[in-house]
């Protein structure tokens, strides 16, 4: 095994700080079976009690009574808290309890978490050169890269989590992050003459406010009147707020003066993510935050991607000036210079399973693989290619839906291309029927999806599978096209699967040739050779793609992963998805189900037990003794948080399948697992080479446990080749009796199973794969990401 770098620094004189606190009693019912109920009240009673006294605060049990410390020199008076249906009341006691290193235990370790890192964002929010996003991503105020070229400032910075790891050490683990921030500020986007037309176009996007020396994130709520005029209350009196900013201006009034007009629009905003009164601001002391899906990005995005070599150079310049100079009640914190080094495992490259019985073994020729690691991808790609797909189901019927501007012959010449291509990979394939579709130029969507209604209607086309050429929409945004492209699969679905392209990139593949060189007398489009290489790849993907629609999965594993039975699920908007996944993976079946509108007090991907059990009862009734009798294990993966309404559903379904003789109670394990795509703590590692650039990826399958029961694994590194550094998933066991490790591992051969892009990485098991692919665009909207990825996975665009 190599040695790896890890973006860990340790903390190395937590012994010698002094982490003294006092207790907060309370009175608070504990009723079983309502412990979510209790987790939200000791969460609201320790935030409230951390406003009064003005510092951090943890929940501590003792005695089987829950307490919330706070640090010994912070006081607070005695109040009562409303924590529904209640109100309690909280009382500081007098003692001081202290707390060494040598006392860190899994009871009080949250008292040294909290109040180190309470000290650290403190101190990093004081720091004039940094702006804070929220509480654990912070920028520097001076962009990083900015030209004239563009209109959009890159800013650097990095976000950070301080963790406990087993050896009981504390830890800072640091990585970087950018912001894309419009050079202009608002106001000359948003003025009185056209805030009422343009103003909701706004609506909702992120800010970036620059009040003073404090800058902050905000999101847009609306638009108001000129600032010298907008009125509004506070503290019983009423402001203008032209003149409410410049009185608390302070030493920055003539700075502000110089950007700031008395005629700019009043900017109406809250903080993101909370549900608050609005406030006042101005235009003109605002400048938007892009992502890196805005159209806006797209360009700027490579200059914020990192190798890991000049990644963890970078991480090691934020540690030594923003970290090493942090204090805790006035003693240094001693953070280390270097960052971790240790030996990483790495699971070994499952063998794939191919039509005709072909076979996939990469590695070392000493574990009788006759591939090398470094052709595994291409290799993959080229075994479908020769074989065709492993799925032999029947395909129902086929629609090409194009729209009627299209010339007969470039449709037809692209209908056999495309059939030609599929029957390739699928033999049965029954090909298409065409139906044209009248383009409503100057139209909105909704009217223009009414005419594709009437022509699927009219041609009893409203059941099957189609691939929809999709209009002229080269002029406008992605975000427009992909909020368009989502809104006519979500019209059809499920009786209706639509696959999407578009209709100006295929044109851009062909050229039209006459009878004569000098004749107007079209005889056909064709593919000029020139082009051929990358219409070849983009007519291939887009055949992989509409075969997966069709549920037609191209390869498996070729041995069983450890346990017999996946279940993935996650939540898009009003749709959550179910992929089931048997044995090796030649049996996967994908199931949506319409879940009900949230409100502002649900959370958005919470499902209810009663829910899941149904859909996984009844699943599992059917499809066990048909691919999996008698199973050994069922373990449920669930893309970001679990709520323990899975561990409630699993175990009914456990117990009535027992009941019913399908399974053995007795020997079948089960378990939980949640997966982050984005995780709050920002791991990255990097293998340690002799080579020029002295770190490198690491081999995909390499993994790091936090603890027995909390991991991160690398699928994207060696041999693939990405932009910038492997990005890991995080992965926790939150309930179960299954092993962690072998999760882990079936997870990973999962991940290999790239379906959509056979020559590419792929971050995601597939089980959670096919949800995104097949579910997210139910969601009829644009989904946004905010969170920096150095890296997509592996769905080559063919829009």
């Amino acid at each position: 095994m190599r040695n790896h770098t890890l973006n860990l620094y340790k903390i190395h004189n937590l012994s010698e700080l002094n982490f003294s606190y006092k207790l907060v009693y309370f009175e608070l019912p504990v009723i079983a079976g309502q412990e979510d109920r209790l987790n939200r009240q000791l969460q609201k009673i320790a935030m409230k009690v951390a406003s009064l006294s003005g510092g951090p605060s943890a929940i501590l049990k003792r005695d089987d009574r829950f307490h919330i410390a706070i640090p010994s020199d912070r006081h607070f008076e005695q109040t009562v808290i409303n924590v529904v249906p209640s109100n309690v009341k909280v009382v500081l006691l007098p003692e001081i309890h202290s707390l060494h290193y040598s006392e860190i235990d899994e009871s009080n370790v949250d008292v040294v978490q909290k109040f180190l890192d309470y000290e650290i964002r403190k101190q990093l929010s004081s720091n004039s050169q940094l702006w804070k996003l929220n509480s654990t991503q912070f920028f520097l105020k001076k962009p990083k890269y900015s030209n004239d070229e563009s209109s959009i400032n890159i800013y650097e910075g990095f976000t950070y989590k301080l963790l406990r790891l087993e050896d009981g050490n504390f830890y800072i683990s640091l990585d970087l992050s950018s912001k894309y921030i419009d050079k202009h500020f608002l106001s000359h986007h948003i003025n009185a003459t056209n805030a009422d037309s343009i103003g909701n176009r706004y609506k909702g996007k992120r800010c970036l406010y620059l009040n003073g020396d404090n800058w902050y994130a905000t999101e847009i709520v609306g638009f108001g009147k000129p600032i010298i005029e907008h009125v509004f209350e506070h503290d019983g009196k009423e402001h203008n707020v032209y003149n409410y900013i410049l009185a608390h201006a302070k030493s920055r009034k003539n700075e502000i003066n110089k950007v700031m007009k008395p005629t700019d629009t009043t900017l109406i905003y809250k903080y993101p993510g909370r549900a608050m009164m609005p406030h006042n601001g101005a235009t003109s002391l605002a400048r938007i935050i892009y992502n890196t899906q805005d159209k806006e990005v797209q360009v700027l995005h490579k200059l914020s991607i990192k190798d890991p070599s000049r990644r963890f150079e970078s991480i090691s310049n934020y540690v030594k000036t923003y970290f090493r100079v942090i204090t805790f009640n006035t003693k240094a914190v001693t953070v280390s210079k270097f960052p971790l080094v240790e030996k990483i495992r790495n699971f070994n490259f499952p063998e794939l399973k191919f039509n005709n019985g072909e076979l996939l073994k990469a590695g070392h020729p000493s574990t009788g693989a006759k591939t090398s690691l470094r052709d595994f991808a291409s290799t993959r790609k080229q075994l479908i290619i020769r074989n065709g797909v492993l799925t032999k189901t029947i395909f129902d019927e086929q629609y090409l839906v194009v729209p009627d501007y299209l010339d007969k012959k470039l449709v037809e010449a692209f209908k056999k291309n495309v059939e030609y291509q599929i029957r390739t990979l699928a033999p049965a394939f029954i090909g298409y029927t065409i139906i044209r579709y009248k383009v409503l130029t100057n139209q909105s969507a909704t009217i223009q999806l009414q005419e594709i209604e009437r022509v699927l209607k009219q041609n009893n086309a409203l059941d099957g599978f189609a691939l929809f050429l999709l209009p002229d929409l080269s002029f406008d945004s992605k975000r427009h096209i992909k909020n368009f492209h989502d809104c006519l699969k979500n019209k059809f679905y499920p009786n209706l699967k639509v696959q999407c392209a578009s209709s100006f990139k295929i044109k851009s593949f062909f050229k039209s040739y006459t009878a004569q060189e000098n004749s107007n007398e079209l005889i056909e489009f064709k593919v000029p050779e020139v082009s051929k290489p990358k219409f070849k790849s983009y007519i291939f993907n887009l055949a992989m793609e509409h075969l997966i629609v069709n549920r037609k999965w191209p390869f498996s594993l070729s041995k069983n992963l450890h346990y017999d039975i996946y279940i993935g699920i996650d939540v898009h908007d009003r749709h959550a998805g179910f992929t089931f996944f048997f044995k090796n993976g030649e049996k996967i079946l994908f199931f949506p189900q319409e879940v009900p509108q949230k409100n502002r007090s649900q959370r958005a991907e919470k499902l209810k037990a009663g829910l899941l059990y149904d859909m996984i009862y009844a699943k599992l009734k059917e499809y066990i003794p048909m691919f999996s009798p008698n199973p050994n294990g069922i373990v449920i993966i669930r893309d970001g948080r679990s709520f323990g309404e899975e561990e409630k559903a699993l175990r009914k379904v456990i117990n009535t399948l027992a009941s019913e003789g399908i399974i053995n109670k007795e020997t079948i394990k089960c378990g939980v697992v949640d997966l982050h795509k984005q995780s709050v703590i920002p791991l990255r590692i990097a293998s340690q080479t002799n080579s020029y650039n002295n770190l490198e990826n690491p081999m995909s399958g390499a993994y790091k446990l936090l603890n027995p029961k909390e991991g991160f694994i690398y699928n994207t590194g060696y041999p693939f080749q990405i932009p910038g550094s492997a990005k890991p998933l995080h992965l926790s066991l939150k309930t179960g009796d299954v092993e962690f490790i072998k999760v882990m591992e079936d997870l990973f051969c999962q991940a290999m199973l790239a379906f959509s892009a056979p020559d590419r990485s792929n971050s995601l098991p597939i089980t959670i794969k096919l949800i995104d692919t097949l579910l997210e665009p139910l969601s009829g909207v644009f989904e946004q990401h905010d969170e920096d990825e150095e890296f997509e996975d592996s769905v080559i665009e063919t829009i």
